[in-house]
């Protein structure tokens, strides 16, 4: 596993005993499958930007929440760099998160999805693809849209 702040994957890697490694690149080489979750677009496009020489043959699962036109762009690079990407955003709670209740929005393809499954089954209660790459981020958007506009219904009432 890999954190771009040091101390954080120390401190990952002693409770769960996860082996941590150094430079980004080493991820893709150890894994099958590389999730991230990370916290802005330029975020995401450095992290994926310093994988792809390693991609080929493996799988992105980014389930950070960014553009969709951000991730549908990445996907492309990987898939020349030889890989996959999945955009795969979350929706629920730290507590649903706890209790491994989230729903994922699966965007990537269909023909791909048997490689992710495990890894998303032990994530979340509900894994519901929505179409191809970009498409969980736009299920995303309608999805806080709707909530949106609950709570501001509550607050009027």
């Amino acid at each position: 596993m890999y954190d771009r702040t040091k101390g954080k994957a120390e401190k990952f890697s002693a409770e769960f005993g996860a082996d941590v490694v150094e430079e980004l690149p080493q991820v893709p080489r150890r894994s099958e499958i590389v999730v991230t979750v990370l916290s802005d677009d330029e975020a995401v496009k450095g992290v994926v930007s310093s994988m792809l020489g390693e991609l080929k043959g493996k799988v992105l699962l980014d389930m950070s929440t960014i553009p969709p036109s951000l991730s549908v762009e990445l996907a492309k690079e990987a898939k020349r760099a030889g890989g996959v990407m999945f955009d795969a955003p979350v929706v629920g709670t730290s507590i649903m998160a706890e209790q491994g209740k989230l729903v994922v929005l699966l965007g990537g393809p269909a023909e791909e999805m048997r490689r992710v499954s495990p890894v998303l089954e032990r994530l979340a209660e509900r894994v519901i693809h929505v179409g191809g790459n970009g498409m969980g981020l736009y299920a995303k958007i309608v999805n806080n849209l709707v909530l949106g506009i609950y709570v501001a219904a509550l607050a009027e009432a």
